[in-house]
C-alpha cells in the first residue's frame, strides 16, 4: 500500500524547514500541497502514486474557475513541483506526475509604481514631531531608498542599521544575508527616529528596531501595511500605497536613472534575471525610447 500524501506533505513540510527555509516560502509550498489535496477524488489521498497529471491540471482549473490570477497559479504550480521532486528524491514515489508537464503562462504586467506626487503627498502627511510621525516617515524613506522588503524591514534590529556607513543588512529570502546602503535624507530620518525611540518606555529594552507607536512592541509586517493605508487616505491618495509597491518602484528608479542590472539584482538579493525584467517593466519602454536617442539612427543623420 503506497504513502498517503498527508502524511508525505507533513514529512516535506520536516524537510523544508530542517533546510532552513523562510516561514513563507514553507506556507506557500505546503498550502500548494494542500489545495491540490481538496480537489482530489475521494480515496487518492490514500495513496500519492494515485495522483495523476490529470489530477493536476484539474487543481490548476479549479484556481482559474476561483479567479485566481497567472501569477498565483504559476507559484501554486511550482510549489507543488518542488514537493513532487522531493518525492521521488526520497523514494515514495517512482513516477513525478509533473514530469515534463508545460508551466502555466504568464502575462508579465507592468508593475505599479509609486509616483512622485504620491511619494510627496505620504511624506507631507507624515509631518510633525511625535514619534509617529519621525517613524512613519523614516520606514517610507527607507523602503524608497533601498528597496528592501515588508519583512525585511520589520525585521531589522538595531546592530543592522549603521548610520554612519548608511547601510542596513537584512536577513532576506533563502535566509541570505545582504547589506543595503541608503542615501543621507534616509540617513538623517532614521536618525530623527532613533532619537525618538530613545526616549521610548522599551527603547533600551529589546534591539527590535522598529516599536509600535501604540505599545512599545516590535513593529510587525501588518503594521506597517496599516500605517501606510492610513496615510494613504490622510494623503488624500485615490489608492492606497501598499509596502512592495516601494520595492518596484527603487528598482524602476535605479534603471531609470541608469543603473546596471547585476547591480539591481545584489541589492535586492535576486538571484533570477527574471525579478529584473518583471520589476523594471514599469520604465522599461521609457528607457528603450531614450536609448533610441542616443543611437543617432540613420532617420536623424541622413
Amino acid at each position: 500500500m503506497g504513502i498517503p500524501l498527508s502524511t508525505l506533505r507533513d514529512s516535506f513540510e520536516l524537510s523544508l524547514r530542517a533546510e532552513n527555509k523562510a516561514p513563507r516560502t514553507v506556507e506557500v509550498y505546503i498550502l500548494a500541497v494542500n489545495q491540490l489535496a481538496a480537489t482530489l477524488p475521494k480515496g487518492t489521498d490514500s495513496n500519492a502514486e494515485k495522483v495523476s497529471r490529470e489530477d493536476i491540471r484539474r487543481w490548476l482549473e479549479s484556481m482559474r474557475e476561483r479567479g485566481a490570477s497567472d501569477a498565483t497559479i504559476s507559484v501554486r504550480y511550482r510549489a507543488l513541483r518542488q514537493f513532487w521532486k522531493w518525492a521521488i528524491r526520497e523514494g515514495e514515489i517512482d513516477v513525478d506526475p509533473m514530469l515534463d508537464m508545460t508551466a502555466p503562462k504568464v502575462t508579465v504586467k507592468p508593475v505599479p509604481v509609486v509616483s512622485d506626487e504620491a511619494i510627496t503627498a505620504l511624506l507631507k502627511a507624515c509631518q510633525g514631531k511625535d514619534y509617529g510621525d519621525v517613524r512613519d516617515t523614516a520606514a517610507i524613506r527607507l523602503l524608497l531608498d533601498t528597496g528592501i522588503r515588508r519583512a525585511e524591514l520589520v525585521g531589522l534590529t538595531m546592530p543592522d542599521v549603521d548610520l554612519k556607513d548608511r547601510t542596513v543588512t537584512v536577513l532576506g529570502k533563502g535566509r541570505r544575508l545582504r547589506t543595503v546602503r541608503f542615501g543621507h535624507k534616509t540617513a538623517q530620518a532614521l536618525d530623527r527616529y532613533l532619537r525618538a525611540r530613545s526616549r521610548r518606555p522599551a527603547g533600551q529594552r529589546t534591539d527590535a528596531f522598529w516599536l509600535s507607536a501604540r505599545d512599545d512592541r516590535p513593529w510587525r509586517a501588518d503594521g506597517v501595511r496599516i500605517m501606510l493605508r492610513r496615510r494613504s487616505d490622510q494623503a488624500g491618495l485615490d489608492a492606497n500605497v501598499r509596502p512592495h509597491m516601494f520595492r518596484h518602484t527603487f528598482a524602476s528608479d535605479y534603471l531609470g536613472s541608469g543603473g546596471n542590472e547585476s547591480d539591481l539584482m545584489r541589492i535586492a538579493g535576486w538571484r533570477s534575471r527574471q525579478m529584473v525584467d518583471r520589476y523594471g517593466a514599469a520604465v522599461a519602454d521609457e528607457r528603450a525610447r531614450d536609448a533610441r536617442d542616443r543611437l543617432q539612427l540613420k532617420g536623424d543623420r541622413l
